[in-house]
């Protein structure tokens, strides 16, 4: 606890709150969707890239196996379980057998994304957990790239990674968002130059006129209408996505240390709300389940939704947190 950095964890619990808003119905906000996906994923990205330690290639893949599959096996599992229990009660069994498949290839594939026209483009997408994929591949090839290169060649052949997984898509989705994971390797090495030149504690350095310049590179990337959607590999800027969101993540990193904020609870435990956020964002859309208030107006109905989504992604996170926790000492007493 006494080493954690708080504006980090502060930083994680308001992007992890944008999550949950962002896949709600925000198509009575304009921008709003393109707005909080410019910087909420790259931030979790750089991150772990700003926390990346070079070890060898065996340790690093259990490592990130333990850290991201495992959470990712168990969240698909529990979502499997539960939803199979709640359609025994709706369909036939020919109807429950076809959607337990699907279910399972969706799981098993590990897409974030269900768009496109190439191979595999159209496999049911499996929801906000593609993110433990995609950063299990991020950080498991920035550690071999780690061991084999340095220095310009490193951020060379990191550019050309980034390069063939947005070409590549286009033609074939490959399985465990292999490619969101390579586009996303960038982000890891921006997260180690900015804990290697301490960026962070420069980078007020850079004046009004550079900031007010990285805000109108953002707003020119948000008109468009169009924002990065990192799970797609879809950066419609190219790497002025790239450049802007790292600009923009910084700034709002920086904003929240100047305001010493703390992410608290919510904070340190962002990949425990990840994943229940995905049972239930997965559970709402399999069984058509929306929030709807009859004779609302539609920002109204938009509150509403937010809040519940929030609410109960936060409730169930901490009831799970506090039950692992009594199990763990109960355990630990009767060892003793």
């Amino acid at each position: 606890m006494a080493n954690r950095i708080e504006y980090f964890d502060a930083a994680k619990a308001i992007c992890i709150i944008l999550m949950i808003i962002g896949h709600c119905d925000l198509s009575t906000i304009p921008y709003l969707n393109v707005i909080i996906y410019s910087f909420h994923l790259p931030l979790f990205f750089i991150i772990s890239g700003y926390f990346f330690k070079e070890t060898t290639q065996k340790k690093a893949f259990w490592k990130y196996t333990r850290n991201h599959i495992k959470p990712y096996a168990i969240t698909a599992i529990v979502t499997l379980g539960i939803l199979l229990l709640l359609s025994i009660y709706i369909w036939n069994f020919n109807v429950l057998k076809d959607f337990i498949g699907n279910w399972a290839k969706s799981f098993f594939f590990g897409s974030g994304s269900s768009n496109g026209s190439g191979i595999f483009a159209s496999t049911s997408a499996v929801g906000p957990i593609w993110f433990l994929f995609g950063l299990f591949w991020a950080m498991l090839i920035y550690n071999f790239l780690k061991i084999h290169f340095f220095g310009i060649e490193l951020a060379l052949i990191i550019l050309v990674l980034f390069c063939v997984a947005c070409f590549s898509v286009k033609f074939i989705r490959l399985p465990f968002s292999l490619q969101a994971g390579c586009s996303a390797v960038i982000y890891i090495w921006f997260g180690e130059q900015i804990r290697l030149h301490n960026v962070i504690e420069r980078y007020n350095q850079i004046g009004i006129f550079g900031i007010i310049t990285i805000l109108i590179l953002w707003v020119l990337c948000i008109k468009s209408g169009k924002g990065l959607i990192i799970s797609r590999c879809f950066y419609p800027d190219g790497l002025l996505n790239i450049v802007v969101s790292v600009a923009i993540t910084l700034l709002f990193v920086c904003a929240i240390k100047r305001l010493n904020l703390k992410g608290g609870w919510i904070g340190r435990h962002t990949l425990l709300i990840l994943c229940v956020h995905s049972t239930i964002l997965y559970f709402m859309r399999t069984f058509g389940v929306s929030i709807s208030i009859y004779n609302f107006k539609a920002i109204y109905t938009l509150s509403f939704e937010v809040a519940f989504q929030i609410s109960i992604s936060l409730i169930i996170s901490y009831f799970i947190f506090i039950l692992h926790n009594r199990i763990e000492k109960y355990l630990l007493l009767k060892t003793r």
